[in-house]
């Protein structure tokens, strides 16, 4: 049975779901369910057959597209994320526009139309960044987020942002490629290769040259 790039199967067997058929035309790079609503992201510009750039909602049982849902990416997402009480889905990615509007690499918008919402904590200057990590507290109304960036001196720690306004509550500065972020049990876990803090009050600086660099590839901090 031809199921290209995005397919169901039986939790219990891993038997198709034949169900279900969505179609994406390219790769798809991350899903996530809520409900009875599966959203899909990726290089794709089309899903059976309907326009969607890059990201679509989807019927979970079935793989039809939510057509009452657009959120045009111009580059690929590579994660998301979910506040259900405040009707939010988080995306991280090397996009730099949702719908057209800038949201350089951190985007949210509103679970059932896509419509792009405020997010305070956009990207300015040179450097051009790329999230990979969004945990979402949704007791707090919070989100944690971490990226990678082009560049040395570039923002590669975490940072928790209200997720309302995406405003930022506090950021761990520290340098090392970002690249998952989890809440778990009261603690922050992000994984990266943190060699430098030096930003940070009290906080290590790293060596000049990267072949004495100490890496730090699985951290946690206190939320």
């Amino acid at each position: 049975v031809s199921r290209p790039r995005l397919a169901a199967v039986a939790t219990s067997n891993g038997a198709l779901r034949t169900g279900f058929n969505a179609a994406p035309n390219s790769r798809v790079t991350t899903l996530l369910r809520t409900g009875t609503t599966l959203y899909a992201g990726g290089d794709f510009t089309s899903v059976g057959g309907r326009a969607k750039a890059r990201l679509a909602a989807l019927n979970a049982g079935t793989g039809a597209v939510l057509t009452g849902f657009t959120a045009d990416l111009d580059a690929r997402p590579n994660v998301l994320a979910v506040d259900t009480s405040l009707r939010r889905l988080l995306v991280g990615g090397t996009f730099t526009t949702v719908n057209g509007l800038p949201n350089p690499a951190m985007a949210s918008v509103d679970t059932t139309t896509g419509t792009p919402q405020p997010w305070a904590a956009q990207s300015v200057g040179a450097c051009v960044y790329s999230v990979h990590g969004i945990a979402v507290d949704e007791a707090a109304d919070t989100a944690y987020v971490t990226s990678l960036a082009d560049a040395p001196g570039c923002f590669e720690g975490v940072y928790r942002a209200n997720i309302a306004a995406g405003s930022v509550v506090w950021q761990d500065e520290c340098g090392g490629a970002g690249q998952s972020v989890v809440l778990l049990k009261g603690q922050v876990y992000f994984a990266s290769h943190t060699h430098d803090c030096g930003r940070m009050v009290g906080g290590f600086v790293g060596p000049r040259f990267r072949d004495d660099f100490v890496w730090y590839r699985l951290n946690a901090i206190d939320p």
